[in-house]
C-alpha cells in the first residue's frame, strides 16, 4: 500500500505468498534477525500463517482506507498522515480495520483486538505518532551534499560471497537472452536454476515491467534478491533503463532497505555506456529516492569498473568543491 499505484490488494498478496512465503506457509526469515529484545517471537516463529485472515485483513484495508485514513487523521496529534512512516501508517490501518470491522473471537476482548499489528510496530521502536509542535522557523545554514560512496563487485561468485552484508541485490534480464548471462546469470546459478526453472514453466519471461523478488536465505551476503525485466535486448534504450531502475528504487523505497548492489541496466551486453548508465542511475536517484542510499555496489566487469571508477573519482572532487567549508578559529 502506498508504494506504487499499481500494486493493488491481488498483487500485494501475490507477492507476499508467491515469494515472501516458504512453501510450507512459514515466513522466510533472516537467520542473522537478532532475537527480541523483549523475549517474543520472531516473525515466522510458532506455525504457519493463517493465510485467510491476511488476505481478509488486506483486502479490508484496501476497500476501506479512505475511512480508516480518516480515523488515523482525527486521532493523531501534531503530525500529518503523509509524513507518517509507511510502515507504521500500514500497521496503523491494519489494526484499525481488525478492531472496527472484524468480528470479536471466543476468548478475545475488544482490546485485545489488533494486537498483532501494535506488537508489530512496537517492535520497530515506535513511540507513537506525535509530533512535538513546530519552532519558530530561523535561517539555518543549506546542509552539505551528501557524498554516495561507490564500490564495485566483478561478475564473479567467489567475490559476491566476500561482499560485505547488504539488503538487495538487484539484476536486469533480458526477454530473449537465453541462459541467463551476466549477473543474473550468477544469481540463476546459486539459486540452482530457480530462474531458469521460472522461465521454462512460463511463470518468467523478462518482459519490461516483470520483477521477481526472492529472499537470499544467506546463499548471497543480501538477505533479498530483485530481478527485473527488461524487455528485448536490441530494444534497450536509455528510457528503459531508467524505468527499470525506478522499479529497483521503488522496491526499495516500499521495503524501508538502504544498502544496494546493482548491474546497472543496459550494461550486460554493453547496450549502454558504463558512463551513461551510471549518470541514468544517479538522476533517477535523486528523484525517487533522494538523501537514503549512501553506499552503492556496482557489479561491472573490469573494463567498466576502470571507467566508472574514473568517473567517481571526478565526481567526488566536484562533490566536495561543493561542500561548505568549516570556518576558521580565530586566536
Amino acid at each position: 500500500m502506498d508504494v506504487g499505484a499499481e500494486l493493488d490488494a491481488d498483487a500485494g498478496l501475490s507477492l507476499y505468498f508467491g515469494q515472501l512465503v516458504a512453501p510450507g506457509g512459514e515466513i522466510a526469515i533472516d537467520e542473522d534477525e537478532p532475537e527480541p529484545v523483549d523475549g517474543g517471537a520472531r516473525p515466522g516463529d510458532g506455525g504457519s500463517i493463517d493465510r485467510g485472515l491476511v488476505e481478509q485483513l488486506v483486502r479490508g484495508v484496501f476497500k476501506n482506507r479512505a475511512e480508516l485514513d480518516q480515523m488515523l487523521a482525527a486521532a493523531s496529534k501534531n503530525w500529518r498522515l503523509e509524513r507518517m512512516a509507511l510502515v507504521d501508517r500500514n500497521v496503523i490501518r491494519l489494526a484499525l480495520f481488525e478492531i472496527k470491522y472484524l468480528p470479536r473471537r471466543a476468548g478475545r476482548g475488544r482490546h485485545q483486538r489488533g494486537h498483532r499489528a501494535v506488537q508489530a510496530l512496537r517492535q520497530r521502536r515506535g513511540v507513537g505518532v506525535r509530533q512535538r509542535p513546530a519552532r519558530p522557523r530561523r535561517r539555518r545554514a543549506r546542509p552539505a551534499p551528501v557524498t554516495m560512496k561507490i564500490s564495485f563487485l566483478p561478475v564473479e561468485l567467489a567475490r559476491w560471497d566476500q561482499a560485505p552484508p547488504g539488503d538487495l541485490l538487484a539484476v536486469g534480464f533480458y526477454q530473449d537472452v537465453r541462459p541467463l548471462r551476466g549477473a543474473a546469470g550468477l544469481l540463476d546459478w546459486r539459486f540452482d536454476g530457480r530462474l531458469s526453472a521460472l522461465i521454462v514453466a512460463g511463470g518468467l519471461t523478462g518482459a519490461v515491467g516483470e520483477q521477481l523478488l526472492m529472499p537470499s536465505n544467506r546463499r548471497l551476503p543480501w538477505r533479498l534478491t530483485l530481478a527485473v525485466g527488461l524487455g528485448a535486448s536490441a530494444e534497450l534504450d536509455e528510457p528503459r533503463a531508467t524505468q527499470a531502475i525506478r522499479r529497483v528504487l521503488v522496491t526499495m523505497r516500499g521495503l524501508a532497505l538502504v544498502r544496494l548492489a546493482l548491474a546497472l541496466p543496459g550494461r550486460e551486453g554493453d547496450r549502454l555506456a558504463a558512463r551513461r548508465a551510471l549518470q541514468l542511475f544517479l538522476e533517477e536517484t535523486e528523484k525517487t529516492l533522494p538523501g537514503v542510499l549512501d553506499d552503492i555496489t556496482l557489479v561491472e566487469t573490469p573494463a567498466g569498473q576502470k571507467e566508472l571508477g574514473d568517473a567517481v573519482r571526478k565526481r567526488g572532487a566536484a562533490t566536495r568543491a561543493r561542500e561548505p567549508r568549516a570556518r576558521g578559529t580565530a586566536h
